[in-house]
């Protein structure tokens, strides 16, 4: 009998994707910038190289261990079931479940946002609760749904971006690139706590290893397709952000940094066009996860 759970290798990817193009390059840019300024682009360099070496030793664990299990699986495969290996699944398990509340949240905010012009608590609740039940019930169908959906929106959401950032460099100020306005290294290193979460969601890759038709090739070509596209996207939006915006009003607007820098790009219509990639974005993230 055919299996109905597999998962192909741009399945896994657009998950993988998915799961870190969410709330993090939206709610977080601005903070990033806060700290590292203009050469917040570097931040998201070194990250996405960090992102990498975990990248690399989770689909070495993966190969050898395939399972959907994921990190615990590792954890249970290095320490035994021990309290050790329960405390820390535990652990992972309550960070998963405090990013996806993060993720639901923002896309809450940016949904009454853009359908009502304002945040008001019970909008915001409303469209948050909307997304849990959709997804969820999504998930409760199969797998190969949640790989097919998650490549649809992951495709949507990848060519508003790609678009915003192609066009974006047309206007870019590139003075506010020079060496000279970049603050002290401790400063860009220090931002890395912020970038480099952008790029932790692509753990949820492993947990589709025993789906994958062939683990062993398949797992870490996910693993890196998945990073090093993710790299790209991060270096091309925060050029393009920093180079239309001043430091100043980026850690003004902050999570809505990215959708202000698109009005001078492409005005009012630039600015709906990165708030629907926001929910797209934030939907995507919280259907990998």
């Amino acid at each position: 009998m055919k299996s109905t759970s597999k998962i192909s290798l741009i399945g896994a990817v657009s998950m993988g994707i998915g799961s870190m193009v969410g709330a993090g390059i939206f709610a977080l840019l601005g903070e990033a910038g806060a700290i590292s300024g203009t050469a917040t682009y570097i931040s998201f360099f070194i990250g996405g190289i960090v992102a990498l070496s975990s990248g690399y030793s989770y689909a070495k664990l993966g190969v050898k261990y395939p399972s959907s299990g994921g990190v615990i699986e590792y954890l249970l495969q290095g320490f035994g079931k021990t309290t050790l290996a329960g405390t820390f699944s535990i652990l992972f398990v309550c960070a998963g479940i405090i990013t996806m509340a993060m993720v639901t949240k923002t896309f809450g905010s940016y949904a009454a946002n853009l359908f009502f012009g304002k945040t008001l608590p019970v909008l915001v609740n409303g469209f948050t609760a909307v997304l849990i039940i959709l997804f969820v019930f999504i998930n409760f169908i199969g797998s190969d749904i949640v790989s097919k959906a998650e490549v649809y929106i992951v495709v949507f959401k990848l060519t508003i971006l790609a678009v915003f950032s192609v066009i974006g460099l047309e206007s870019i100020d590139w003075t506010r690139f020079a060496p000279s306005t970049y603050p002290a290294e401790s400063s860009i290193f220090g931002s890395l706590a912020i970038t480099y979460f952008a790029y932790t969601g692509f753990a949820v890759i492993t947990n589709t290893a025993s789906s994958l038709p062939n683990p062993k090739k398949d797992l870490p070509r996910a693993l890196f397709l998945a990073i090093g596209t993710t790299i790209l996207l991060y270096i091309g939006l925060s050029i393009v952000v920093f180079g239309n915006l001043s430091v100043a009003d980026i850690i003004k607007y902050k999570e809505t940094a990215l959708a202000e820098a698109a009005k001078p790009v492409l005005g009012s219509i630039g600015f709906i066009m990165i708030n629907i990639a926001a929910l797209f974005s934030t939907a995507s993230s919280f259907n990998a996860n």
